[in-house]
């Protein structure tokens, strides 16, 4: 599993490799400020050039870019061939030409999984349990689609680097027929509209069945009523640093029991909102992370525990009732406010290893990006993640029982 670790200009990982605050990626303390904009280059995805172990090396730390490179675009209406391959279209060659998963999420029915994609930034619905894919959506989003939410089993929500929510609607069941173009269209019924407050979205929630909760980089987190389709409220945040994960608190099994506190992680706390009050009276309480100033990288919530994922490679557990971590017993003496992971799996043989971090494999964390319980309410919890830092590659997966 590669976690993300090639491309630079998305940065999805913070540069740990070097503690300087002078770090301007989108994990930066000026948040997303430095994520790439496609603009006109987002309508074409052979203008990408790429990342190379010698580009990541020059661009990363800080070394002369060579003259004489630039970005070769093929003719726009040209294709890729392949030795002993047939040409391919166009949403053939997305599938081919796909760069860094944002996104997964599966229907209520658990028959389809949505798949949100930073290059090219669409979705590709596939079908479950053959995983074959049934649809894309069009090209409305310009940047990366770091959220996908199904709202049903027909309706999806996506929000993206661009600063926009995206409402969609698959077609009915004539839409799992391969058309000419290789997989069905799916186009936008709804797209939020910019406006003061816009900025790049890095993470969207359902907290009901018509409602959305949208957290973006300038520290606005926004609730939308999808039904009217229209935004109701800007709630301010206090820690605006390294803002990418919410999680809503889940109060029971269906969609309409999503009804409590809102969880939002940013470099060194875990803030509770309650988007049921006012704007300015919504903050219910707030404690800090565990994981220093390496961020709070993904977040789950049942009933009264927070579940906290971070970049240095810790999972905390936090009671909101008794405002303060579970500990976890390392000895039958001792014990710690979180559990560590393991060292999981690096890629050793990359240049950028062997030139900056040889010989420091087991001073690197895995950082948790994802959380997820079990959904039978076993208390099974899976975790995965790799390196922080956006230059090596690597994973790690694990389950708690």
């Amino acid at each position: 599993m590669d976690v993300r670790t090639t491309n630079v200009n998305d940065n999805e990982q913070n540069n740990k490799g070097s503690q300087s605050g002078s770090n301007n990626n989108n994990y930066s303390n000026n948040v997303g400020e430095n994520d790439n904009h496609y603009g006109d280059e987002g309508n074409n995805i052979f203008l990408r050039e790429p990342i190379t172990p010698t580009s990541i090396r020059q661009q990363r730390f800080g070394q002369p870019m060579r003259e004489g490179r630039r970005r070769v675009s093929p003719p726009r209406n040209s294709t890729i061939i392949e030795s002993g391959e047939q040409p391919l279209n166009q949403y053939q060659q997305q599938l081919k030409k796909c760069d860094g998963i944002r996104s997964l999420s599966v229907n209520p029915s658990k028959t389809l999984l949505a798949v949100g994609l930073a290059d090219p930034p669409v979705v590709i619905v596939y079908r479950l349990s053959d995983f074959t894919p049934m649809g894309i959506t069009v090209r409305d989003h310009r940047d990366a689609v770091f959220s996908v939410q199904w709202l049903d089993d027909r309706t999806f929500v996506t929000g993206s680097r661009d600063g926009s929510l995206g409402l969609w609607k698959c077609n009915n069941d004539d839409y799992v027929n391969i058309t000419k173009d290789g997989l069905e269209k799916i186009h936008r019924l709804w797209s939020s509209h910019n406006d003061e407050y816009a900025s790049r979205i890095r993470d969207t929630k359902l907290i009901g069945s018509t409602t959305a909760a949208s957290l973006a980089a300038n520290g606005i987190v926004q609730i939308w009523d999808l039904n009217q389709r229209q935004k109701q409220k800007n709630i301010k945040l206090w820690h605006t640093r390294e803002l990418v994960c919410m999680a809503p608190q889940q109060q029971g099994r269906e969609l309409n029991d999503r009804k409590g506190l809102l969880a939002v992680g940013s470099q060194e706390h875990v803030t509770l909102l309650d988007p049921r009050l006012s704007s300015a009276s919504s903050t219910a309480q707030e404690f800090p992370s565990q994981d220093q100033d390496w961020g709070v990288r993904s977040l789950a919530f049942q009933e009264h525990i927070v579940t906290c994922g971070g970049g240095l490679g810790h999972v905390s557990f936090y009671d909101i009732r008794n405002k303060a971590f579970i500990p976890s017993f390392t000895t039958t003496t001792s014990s710690t406010s979180f559990c560590s992971v393991s060292s999981g799996w690096l890629d050793e043989s990359s240049s950028i290893y062997q030139t900056y971090f040889y010989g420091q494999h087991r001073l690197i964390p895995q950082a948790v990006y994802t959380l997820e319980y079990s959904p039978d309410d076993s208390g099974k919890l899976f975790t995965a993640g790799g390196p922080i830092q956006s230059s090596l590659r690597g994973c790690y997966a694990a389950l708690w029982c």
